[in-house]
């Protein structure tokens, strides 16, 4: 049998037919696709795999699918996932379709009010002002590689600001800033490489938290942003210390010279100190550790707000 005779008789309704084209499309994620269609005006999808189904992704899969066939006597989709060797229904979903549903417009508002309920659930489990378990996860995978490196990422952006400040357009000052970029340059590789290794031993041991992990991001730009997040979050933490510091000096000391100088050298400690824990992998029980944990976990919550809620909406606006 050809693949165009399977089309057409999918596109007329066959159940078989149907289910060869569902099983064609999942053949690499294995799953087994059971169709029944009564009377030509329901079919029941029944999805069975050894994993637990993603409901969004697997609904949104055979939505689109039935939209592309045009079977136009179909009035509704039932879809059951099933997991092999249980014997039971996980999850089922209902789509009732309608002969103008049968248009991509239809298939994207479909698509966009999917989304919206989900962040609705989101909004109701989670507070928007605390970082979501996916900010925290982000966190943690960035925190086993990313503090290591930190002394390395903080001279970047040291020698850059530094080279900036003074520059003079001499041969040296270009240097300089050539140096602390390919510091950064390093750090974002770095970091890239080991985000794409973690992805590929969860998606292996965890798929359906991998997707969730990582189903808004790439491994380039987690190597970005996570070099960004190390950067701002120890700069926030070291402009904490020096503010403390300068508070106790200045009501030590009168004189705003010595005040500066000795939050100076207060903060030069501490910053040492640090350091020093980070080389010895003695930091977990640190109040500066857990600072830089909660300010980076806030730094992955407004990116993931800024990029599933924040432009969506501004993208919603100019269209």
């Amino acid at each position: 049998m050809t693949q165009e005779s399977v089309l057409q008789r999918a596109k007329q309704g066959d159940a078989e037919a149907i289910a060869s084209v569902i099983n064609y499309l999942l053949k690499d994620k294995n799953i087994l696709a059971k169709v029944i269609n009564h009377q030509n005006l329901n079919l029941k999808i029944l999805l069975e795999s050894s994993q637990i189904l993603e409901q969004d992704e697997s609904i949104s899969l055979i939505y689109k699918l039935i939209q592309k066939l045009e079977i136009n006597k179909i009035k509704s989709i039932q879809i059951y996932a099933l997991k092999t060797g249980c014997g039971s229904v996980v999850w089922e979903k209902e789509i009732c379709l309608q002969a103008s549903d049968k248009t991509s417009h239809k298939n994207n508002k479909y698509q966009k009010s999917s989304k919206s309920s989900e962040n609705k659930n989101k909004f109701k489990l989670y507070p928007v002002w605390f970082p979501y378990p996916i900010s925290w996860m982000r966190m943690a995978l960035l925190s086993t590689i990313g503090l290591p490196g930190l002394p390395l990422i903080m001279m970047g952006v040291g020698v850059i600001v530094l080279s900036l400040k003074t520059y003079d357009k001499n041969i040296q000052s270009n240097m300089m800033i050539i140096l602390g970029v390919a510091f950064l340059f390093i750090s974002i590789l770095v970091i890239s490489l080991f985000f794409f290794i973690a992805k590929l031993c969860i998606k292996s041991i965890f798929p359906n938290y991998a997707k969730k992990i990582f189903k808004y991001s790439h491994s380039l730009w987690e190597g970005f942003y996570g070099t960004f997040a190390i950067a701002a979050s120890s700069t926030v933490m070291l402009a904490m210390i020096v503010d403390a510091n300068l508070s106790v000096c200045q009501f030590i000391y009168a004189n705003q010279t010595e005040a500066w100088e000795c939050a100076g050298k207060q903060t030069g400690r501490i910053a040492r100190a640090i350091i020093n824990s980070i080389e010895k992998q003695n930091y977990f029980g640190e109040t500066w550790f857990f600072r830089w944990m909660v300010i980076t976990a806030y730094l992955y919550q407004i990116e993931y707000l800024t990029k599933n809620y924040l432009m969506p909406k501004i993208l919603r606006k100019k269209n």
